[in-house]
């Protein structure tokens, strides 16, 4: 992935089925597309680092990606539901409150 034509390929081909596995892990379709967005724009970062020898292909690396954004999200919204408001002024991150399931 060298160029934005090469991530706008990427973001066809994979969003889909990304958005499947986000929302397994994540439990709630919401917060899957947030971090969906969010794994495509670290894909775009770090695009240096992924291999172009063979050793790494896209898919892989941005499944990774995907997951450990997800598990970036799910502490947050731990965090966020354990730790009690300062006061009644205070406000709920939008990730906190995005899913009933919660």
């Amino acid at each position: 992935m060298q160029n934005e034509q090469d991530l706008e390929k990427l973001v066809h081909a994979h969003t889909a089925a990304l958005l499947r596995y986000c929302t397994g892990l994540l439990g709630c379709e919401a917060d899957a597309q947030d971090a969906v967005q969010k794994t495509f724009i670290k894909a775009w970062q770090q695009r240096h680092t992924l291999r172009h020898d063979g050793t790494d292909n896209e898919r892989a690396w941005l499944y990774r990606i995907a997951y450990r954004t997800s598990l970036d999200m799910l502490r947050a919204i731990k965090r966020a539901a354990a730790t009690p408001p300062r006061s009644r002024w205070s406000r709920t991150p939008a990730s906190a409150k995005s899913c009933a399931r919660r």
